[in-house]
């Protein structure tokens, strides 16, 4: 992608749908704001002007990288930014995506509270800004599916290959429920943030799960990789113990502008795996170095060195950055994911249909009672969903079952919901109603798997 090839008119589409789609602003009545610096002040100009064509009340603030890298973790901010924030309904980061500035984009986020979301675009640029005219519905479905993937897998598997065509093996631990994933979709809730552009779903592995090696073919903050630059990264018990590469280019950008700075801040965590992700953005044409858009391509794998507190991980770093591997193998629990960068997912194997469930001929004797969890659940269009927090701030979401299972589903719900306590079969087969009583069961059993109901 190159900046000249966009007219203005069709950054101006982008930078609405951003503020629309992404952000959710259609309000005259909320207040936008951007906060930019010298990197993302060209992308702040088009929302300003998309706002003002709007009618959405907006404010820019202007944060030079000198200030920002000034600023250290656990510092306020300033009362003027401060106010700002606290004023703002939705707030966009266009910043440079620099290891130093961390702390300050940190201190953004920090501030995020139930009534408002932030779009967050480090080494914001008008690439970026015109991938947020992307199709939304189509990156909302595939980050789904991927979602479904992670949350029930209890082990994932990476293999990447290098310009040679030798393969290398990194395995983690996911936990099946224990670690949830993290979905960027582009739509942006009250009381969340997430990056855009979007198209990416990823989780923060199990703590010291992954072992072996990785190659990083793709892409380092600020460098794509060319054919020999490619950096092996052999990990142990979750972290990273060794880099090696052919022509060290990379290697060295790599150490110079994110590793060397995080050591010499004190930070013992720089070398945890912090997160792997998949990216599903088929509009990212190239890598870029642009660790933002990167991680998104279609095709590609990421993992990061780091920070997972942000994915529900529990380890802190000053930085957390993302490599990306281009054309991976990803399996999970043996079913794969991506071979060779083509999506090979297989929506039938992680989403459940009840007449696949197997009802035993005594199942009314062999289960005494049902009872809900205390696990967050919700109906959707007739649907049931089951709910988690993810650490980005945000409500994420898949469907109890495929789609005919779900609606069962949330027919068993209202009937446990309603009774307030744990039923037994035969309460519940009187309120089942006329429907075969074996339906009940295999609905009871997908539900059971999605952890939403307890059968004694």
């Amino acid at each position: 992608m190159n900046d000249a090839v966009y007219t203005r008119d069709h950054l101006l589409t982008c930078a609405k749908r951003l503020i629309q789609d992404n952000l959710g602003v259609h309000v005259q009545r909320e207040e936008l704001l951007i906060i930019a610096d010298e990197v993302g002040m060209s992308v702040a100009e088009h929302v300003v002007e998309a706002a003002d064509q709007l009618g959405i009340g907006h404010l820019i603030a202007y944060v030079p990288i000198a200030t920002q890298c000034r600023f250290a973790d656990g510092l306020d901010l300033s009362l003027t930014l401060g106010g700002a924030i606290n004023n703002a309904d939705a707030i966009l980061n266009c910043v440079a995506d620099r290891a130093d500035c961390t702390p300050f984009r940190r201190a953004i986020i920090d501030q995020l509270t139930p009534r408002k979301r932030i779009g967050h675009m480090p080494g914001a640029s008008l690439d970026a800004l015109a991938l947020a005219g992307g199709d939304l519905p189509a990156l909302v479905k595939r980050c789904q599916e991927l979602a479904q993937s992670l949350a029930q897998g209890q082990r994932l598997e990476l293999c990447t290959f290098d310009s040679r065509d030798n393969a290398y093996q990194l395995t983690l631990d996911l936990g099946c429920w224990e670690r949830m994933p993290v979905i960027s979709d582009g739509k942006i809730e009250m009381g969340a943030w997430g990056n855009v552009p979007s198209g990416e779903t990823c989780i923060a592995p199990l703590e010291g799960t992954a072992n072996g090696q990785v190659v990083i073919n793709g892409a380092v903050p600020s460098h794509v990789i060319t054919p020999g630059e490619e950096i092996v990264i052999g990990f142990e018990a979750g972290r990273a113990v060794s880099f090696k590469a052919s022509d060290e280019t990379a290697l060295d950008i790599l150490r110079r502008t994110q590793l060397d700075w995080a050591r010499e801040q004190g930070d013992e965590n720089w070398n945890h795996l912090g997160e792997v992700g998949i990216g599903v953005n088929s509009g990212v044409g190239r890598l870029t170095g642009v660790e933002l858009i990167d991680e998104k391509k279609a095709g590609t794998a990421h993992i990061a060195l780091g920070d997972s507190i942000p994915f529900g991980g529990l380890v802190s770093s000053l930085i957390h950055c993302d490599l990306i591997i281009d054309a991976p193998t990803l399996l999970i629990d043996d079913l794969v994911i991506l071979e060779r960068g083509q999506w090979r997912l297989n929506v039938s194997d992680w989403c459940i249909e009840y007449d696949q469930i197997g009802v035993p001929e005594d199942w009314e004797s062999l289960i005494r009672g049902a009872s809900l969890t205390d696990l967050p659940v919700e109906v959707h269009e007739g649907e049931l969903r089951r709910l988690w927090q993810a650490g980005s701030g945000r409500s994420d979401y898949y469907p109890v079952g495929c789609s005919k299972t779900a609606r069962l589903a949330a027919q068993v719900y209202y009937i446990l919901n309603n009774h307030g306590a744990a039923m037994s079969i035969s309460q519940l087969l009187a309120s089942w109603g006329p429907q075969a009583s074996n339906l009940l069961c295999q609905v009871l059993k997908v539900m059971e798997q999605h952890k939403v109901v307890l059968l004694d």
